[in-house]
C-alpha cells in the first residue's frame, strides 16, 4: 500500500487519504466478487433471497432502533455530553431490541406471509 502511493507521489494529506479509502473499497469490493463462484454452489437462489430479506429488514430497523442519536455523538460540546447521548442510543436500542424481539415471535407467521416466503419464518431472530 505504503509503495503504491510513493509510485503516485500524491501532496497533501486529503488526496493521500482519498487514495487509500479508494483502494480500500476497490479491495472490499474485490473480494465478495471472487468469493460468488464458491458461495453459488454452497447455498440456492432462495437462500440468498431469504438473506437479502433479512438484510433489508436490518437495516430499516437499525434506523429504527436508535433513533440516530449515534450521528449526534460527533457534534456534542462536551464528553459529558457525548456519554450521556451514547447511553441515550444503547438504552434506546435495548428496548427496541426487547419489543421487536417480542413482537417478531409473536407474529413470524404474518410476517413470513407478509414478505411472502413461509421458510423465512425460522430466521426472524436475526434481525432484531
Amino acid at each position: 500500500m505504503k509503495s503504491l502511493l510513493k509510485i503516485i507521489s500524491v501532496k497533501g494529506e486529503f488526496p493521500k487519504n482519498a487514495l487509500i479509502l479508494t483502494i480500500g473499497t476497490g479491495i472490499a469490493q474485490f473480494f465478495p466478487i471472487l468469493f460468488y463462484p464458491v458461495l453459488g454452489r454452497i447455498f440456492t437462489p432462495l437462500d440468498f433471497g431469504i438473506l437479502a430479506t433479512l438484510a433489508s429488514i436490518t437495516s430499516i430497523l437499525s434506523i429504527l432502533s436508535t433513533g440516530k442519536y449515534e450521528s449526534s455523538i460527533l457534534i456534542a460540546e462536551t464528553k459529558q455530553d457525548a456519554a450521556n447521548i451514547v447511553g441515550l442510543a444503547v438504552f434506546i436500542s435495548f428496548l427496541f431490541l426487547s419489543v421487536s424481539l417480542i413482537v417478531f415471535h409473536l407474529f413470524s407467521n404474518q410476517i413470513s406471509l407478509w414478505f411472502n416466503e413461509p421458510s423465512l419464518k425460522a430466521f426472524l431472530f436475526i434481525p432484531p
